[in-house]
């Protein structure tokens, strides 16, 4: 039957590849949306708050305007200069979008587009992962299957936790989580998609464009860094291999170098692209990829060149050049041969030093440490993150992984990966399975060793899985001799998917769909209590304290303090200036008087803390104090961890400013701490320099006001 004739007799409910991915889409798009129709249109987590800023700064006064913006409210006294410092692609997005919006004659709030933006951007997730996969297989049943994996895939919905967080703590990529990682991801997948069509089709247009996506990804998020050395990987196996070396070399040359120059014009990397260590891989397969194909080169124009007979040890024969026109052509042909002798010495010259050049060239911005360096150390030495560097391990989100947790992101995915690993290599080495097999191992790794990491794995687990489980349902299909087991392996296959999509939906819908800034938490009857302490304290602040106040907290709470009550902090959530965080840390583990010399020395006003062992709320200061004394520690020898350990810690710790702020007054209301499972002592506590000025309603968040005249003119 031609297939005009099956396409007309078709039932309306058939379904091809396009239908299927506009489904997988839109689940994926329903299920970000149970936080915003659980709770309001809310933003979630603390970046989010930064990012909606921007935007509406952008908005509000124009791109230009935005570069040269500078927050004086921001790490007080210093300030920041935030166009200078941010990666901009979601902002941007959000201001594009929300234009286009306008301009269609849809009328939608900024914050609106910020917290369904996300969601919006799912689908393209689910789209690039098709097209990717498609590339890769040339299978449309494993790029659609793919497609399916990645939608739902809890890694993606919302990011894990680690350590003494709760699960429900962190939203990433749900609707309201205006992260970076919202529209990095797509472009990550996209730029790999770029990379592996510009190799296929040996297209200089191609490699450009591959360029272009990576760049829009460095603009959008640091985690450009693992595009640029997974492709340089990919570069170099397919030269050690011999696998189309020569057209992966070229597509690498230009592809390399002009990422470089894109990425080299966002201020947030500028140098960084040159002489970091994260970088300096691409820089050494760039310089191999020139030597390279300058020694492919000269090699086919030398065995060109050569006469055949000459490697049989004869002498070339020798010609009358005055015979006539046969003369005239040998005349020719030598000087064709001193040319091309003229082009092989000059590539054997200039291969080698271009790419010895570039080596020195690039040593000449050569940068000890980045920001993302020490992110990048905690990543290969996991064990060693602590003690280097205390606040990249105190981050929850830079921990490594659990297995619980990797279950609870990835579910049936673990299952197919291997078999997909496995699947390609069954017909040799091929450049794009290749690519797909390194990609799934070393970010496999990452995710294990990282948290937050577990969304670059999230598309090779489902491309490995799309491709393991086809791979299965294929030799199901060809064993004809078992009928029975197939059957039953089908069976089987299609209650695995029907397990993921429940799971998928729960994961979204009762772990990842709640926003940190509405606290929620367990009673001891086991009901499940929601308040909104946070926001009630913010807008406290922002009512009833001077406009030109200084508010100290922990950094953790410094976006949020500065954008929802619009005062001045000490630090937030950019952490990039670890003296002052160590410095807050340090304040917090002082004697109250001690602490309030410094305080005023620093100008501060009033001090926030977060305490949750009256609401059973598990992530508060007390917790963290653990890594404020280690943090401190690395500034001020006098605060070291240990100091607070054991009996003699308890005491010391009984003295510092953050037990006395966080336990001031807790015996009105209970006897015990709810968190930490113990009772509270007996004696209440009193301020000598501190004023208890807001109580939120289920004693989550504390504020106090400094007592004393604060010292206008104190420097630094």
């Amino acid at each position: 039957m031609s297939e005009d004739r099956r396409s007309r007799i078709a039932p309306p409910w058939a379904t091809d590849s396009r239908t299927l991915l506009a489904l997988i889409a839109l689940q994926g798009f329903l299920l970000r949306l149970f936080s915003a129709v659980k709770h309001e249109v809310v933003l979630h987590e603390y970046d989010p708050y930064f990012n909606y800023q921007c935007a509406k700064f952008m908005l509000r006064h124009g791109l230009r305007n935005f570069w040269k913006s500078f927050d004086d409210g921001s790490w007080y006294p210093f300030g920041r200069a935030v166009g200078q410092t941010v990666y901009p692609g979601l902002m941007l997005a959000a201001y594009a979008a929300h234009q286009a919006l306008q301009y269609i004659g849809v009328d939608v709030d900024l914050k609106t587009v910020c917290v369904f933006l996300p969601a919006v951007l799912s689908a393209g997730t689910v789209y690039a992962v098709y097209l990717l996969a498609k590339e890769i297989s040339h299978n449309e049943c494993v790029a659609v299957t793919s497609a399916f994996f990645v939608g739902p895939m809890p890694a993606l919905v919302s990011r894990t936790t680690a350590g003494t967080q709760p699960a429900d703590q962190h939203n990433s990529r749900t609707a309201g989580a205006f992260d970076n990682e919202a529209v990095a991801i797509m472009l990550m997948v996209m730029s790999l998609y770029a990379w592996l069509r510009a190799v296929r089709d040996a297209s200089i247009a191609r490699s450009a464009g591959a360029a272009v996506t990576t760049f829009l990804m460095a603009l959008s998020w640091g985690g450009y860094v693992f595009v640029v050395n997974a492709i340089a990987a990919f570069t170099l196996a397919a030269v050690l291999l011999r696998a189309s070396a020569e057209s992966v070399c070229a597509v690498y040359i230009v592809y390399h170098a002009l990422t470089v120059a894109l990425c080299f014009s966002v201020p947030m990397i500028s140098n960084a692209v040159l002489g970091t260590m994260e970088m300096r891989l691409p820089h050494i397969v760039f310089s191999l990829a020139i030597t390279t194909l300058s020694v492919s080169y000269t090699t086919k124009r030398w065995l060109r060149c050569r006469p055949a007979n000459v490697g049989n040890g004869e002498q070339p024969p020798a010609t009358n050049r005055g015979e006539g026109t046969h003369g005239a052509k040998e005349a020719v042909d030598g000087v064709e041969s001193a040319n091309e002798r003229a082009r092989f010495n000059w590539a054997i010259a200039l291969g080698p030093a271009a790419a010895a050049v570039w080596l020195i060239l690039v040593g000449r911005y050569h940068e000890s440490e980045s920001s993302l360096t020490a992110r990048l150390l905690a990543l290969l030495k996991p064990g060693n993150a602590t003690s280097a560097n205390p606040l990249v391990a105190s981050i929850s989100e830079h921990q490594p992984t659990k297995w619980k947790s990797m279950v609870l992101d990835f579910w049936v995915t673990l299952i197919y990966n291997p078999i997909g690993l496995l699947a390609c290599f069954k017909n040799g080495i091929e450049i794009g399975y290749l690519a797909l097999a390194i990609y799934g191992v070393v970010s496999s790794y990452f995710a294990s060793a990282m948290v937050r990491l577990g969304l670059i794995f999230a598309p090779a687990a489902a491309i490995l899985s799309g491709l393991g489980l086809s791979y299965t349902m294929e030799g199901c299909a060809l064993n004809r001799k078992n009928r029975a087991a197939s059957v039953a392996l089908t069976v089987v296959t299609g209650v695995i998917m029907m397990s993921y999509v429940t799971h998928c939906t729960w994961v979204a819908s009762t772990i990842y769909s709640n926003p940190n800034v509405v606290a929620s938490w367990r009673s001891q009857n086991g009901e499940r209590l929601v308040a909104d302490d946070f926001r009630d304290a913010y807008s406290w602040i922002r009512h009833n304290t001077p406009r030109d106040a200084v508010v100290m907290a922990w950094w953790d709470y410094g976006y949020q303090l500065r954008q929802m009550a619009n005062r001045t902090v000490l630090t937030d959530n950019n952490t990039s200036n670890y003296h002052q965080i160590a410095l807050t840390a340090m304040i917090f583990a002082s004697e109250e008087e001690h602490a309030h010399r410094m305080l005023r020395d620093l100008n501060v006003h009033y001090v926030m803390v977060v305490y949750g062992g009256v609401a059973k709320y598990a992530t508060d200061d007390v917790s963290k104090f653990g890594w404020m004394t280690r943090i401190a520690s690395t500034e001020f020898p006098q605060v070291h961890h240990s100091r607070f350990k054991g009996e003699q810690g308890e005491k010391y710790w009984r003295r510092t400013l953050l037990y006395k702020l966080c336990y001031h007054g807790v015996l009105q209301v209970a006897a015990n701490d709810n968190v930490r499972g113990k009772p509270l002592p007996n004696e209440p506590i009193e301020l000598t320099h501190f004023t208890e000025v807001m109580t939120s309603e289920n004693w989550v968040v504390r504020v106090y006001r400094v007592n004393g005249e604060v010292e206008q003119d104190s420097g630094f």
